[in-house]
């Protein structure tokens, strides 16, 4: 199928023949720098837009290896950025699986140049690039032939850098595409010729002699120690859960140390939380501020809030507001969505009442409009040890008017609402609510512990020993 980028290597073609005379005129230097300035971080979801501006790179790439003033540090510039750009073109299509001959073609002859090269960071360019072109071109066509070929490269890639965390991590990007793929057996019966250990975990979990759980766990601990910092830090997430493996605090923390060594914040978050609860260390609350408060200079949201957590508290510290409210803010000063949820998840909200209600605070200043941070600071105010119902029905009430219709969570703002009506003594409005959303909550017990509580306080027997017997009933549902 031809797309977009067809016209733009037809352009290539035709002007190759006029390259010569035109580049000659321009400045070496002008030429690097406009592709330098390209090729900085670029963030568009355009399809047009993307590919137009690798054809741009390609074309200046062209333009410089043509230019007669041409040094090695241009050539070895020019030709990686145009097999990186190339990449790129190449990738965006199959992924929508789509394909062009004509880019196909000019990708393969790159990476064969490449491969001939003398100098080993574009040969190692190459044969990064042969790995995903084959790749790709296996998503595209899954067949016997394409699979080997793709299997070689992919062998070659790992053959080139052994050792290298980088290559290794590209390769293991690449295998988790294929084995994600509709045919992975047939990349990994030919890759077990060559590379069968690696070859065999996908194979065993193919054919059901190992569960996913253990075969992953094998994989990241394959590649971890090969040096791929996601798997090492996929590995020690696993030893501690025990997925697809035993719980083993030490491996989880050996694994968790070795990365906080190198500056991974999630790791010094991890270790820090180790400290905390003596596991796979002697526990030691100074020991895990340190990590916390290296892990928040760093800009970690989670460490930030934990280290809020401990001023808070007197853990590991000395018990001090001040550094409470600027860790608490701290955290919540443009946060994204991303790590308000990484937030929300670190520590369990009620034992931390009074910090997520700083911290919702925070947000809402910034997003006086978001219904999701009102209903979450509305919520906190009714769960600290000094409640605020009047401020959270006026927050959850704003929160309500700003969902749209097709909010899927109103039941949860429902519910807010309805225990900030209780707390303030409105308990037969309070008990309609929470029986409409009662049967749209999953968690259908701490409603049914509110609805028996307003029954009785509303005299109502009947009412409250029907929802008591649906009480017993779910807690003997799940006794089973």
């Amino acid at each position: 199928m031809k797309l977009r980028i067809l016209p733009f290597l037809i352009v290539t073609l035709i002007s190759a023949s006029v390259f010569s005379q035109e580049t000659q005129d321009v400045d070496i230097d002008v030429l690097v720098g406009k592709l330098r300035n390209l090729s900085i971080l670029f963030i568009d979801t355009d399809a047009e837009k993307i590919s137009q501006r690798q054809q741009e790179k390609i074309e200046l790439a062209d333009q410089i290896l043509e230019h007669p003033d041409m040094e090695e540090s241009h050539r070895l510039f020019a030709v990686i950025t145009r097999l990186q750009s190339l990449g790129i073109q190449f990738h965006n299509l199959y992924r929508d699986q789509q394909q062009d001959d004509d880019l196909n073609e000019t990708y393969r002859k790159a990476i064969e140049e490449g491969l001939e090269d003398e100098d080993q960071r574009i040969m190692i360019e190459a044969t990064t690039a042969q790995a995903g072109f084959q790749s790709g071109l296996f998503i595209l066509n899954p067949n016997k032939d394409v699979a080997q070929t793709a299997a070689k490269a992919l062998h070659q890639l790992g053959e080139l850098g052994p050792k290298d965390p980088l290559v290794q991590t590209a390769r293991r990007l690449l295998l988790e595409q294929l084995w994600k793929s509709d045919e992975p057996e047939l990349v990994f019966k030919a890759l077990d010729k060559i590379d069968g250990k690696l070859a065999q975990i996908v194979l065993d979990e193919i054919e059901g002699s190992t569960d996913q759980d253990t075969a992953e766990f094998l994989w990241a601990r394959h590649f971890a120690r090969f040096g791929d910092l996601v798997a090492q830090l996929r590995l020690a997430d696993m030893y501690e859960t025990g997925k697809g493996t035993r719980v083993n605090h030490s491996q989880a923390a050996r694994w968790y140390t070795k990365l906080a060594r190198l500056g991974n914040r999630s790791a010094q978050v991890k270790l820090g939380d180790f400290f905390l609860e003596g596991k796979g260390y002697s526990q030691d609350a100074k020991a895990a501020v340190e990590k916390y408060q290296a892990a928040a200079a760093a800009g970690s949201r989670i460490a930030q809030f934990k280290l809020g957590q401990c001023y808070r508290n007197g853990t590991g510290v000395e018990e001090n507001e001040a550094d409470w409210r600027k860790w608490i803010r701290s955290s919540a000063s443009n946060a994204s969505s991303t790590d308000v949820q990484a937030v929300y998840t670190a520590i369990d909200f009620k034992s931390a009442a009074e910090s997520y209600q700083l911290f919702y605070e925070s947000l809402v200043e910034q997003n006086p409009d978001d219904f999701y941070y009102l209903n979450n600071l509305a919520y906190s105010l009714l769960i600290m040890d000094v409640k605020n119902p009047e401020r959270a029905l006026e927050l959850i009430n704003r929160a309500i008017e700003l969902t749209t219709d097709d909010f899927s969570g109103i039941a949860n703002f429902l519910d807010t609402k309805a225990t900030a009506l209780m707390q303030l003594g409105k308990t037969k409005e309070a008990a309609e609510i929470f029986e409409s959303v009662l049967d749209k909550l999953d968690d259908k017990k701490p409603i049914l512990e509110s609805l028996i509580e307003c029954y009785d306080k509303l005299d109502d027997a009947e009412k409250a020993d029907e929802f008591r017997k649906q009480l017993e009933n779910l807690k003997g549902s799940d006794a089973q």
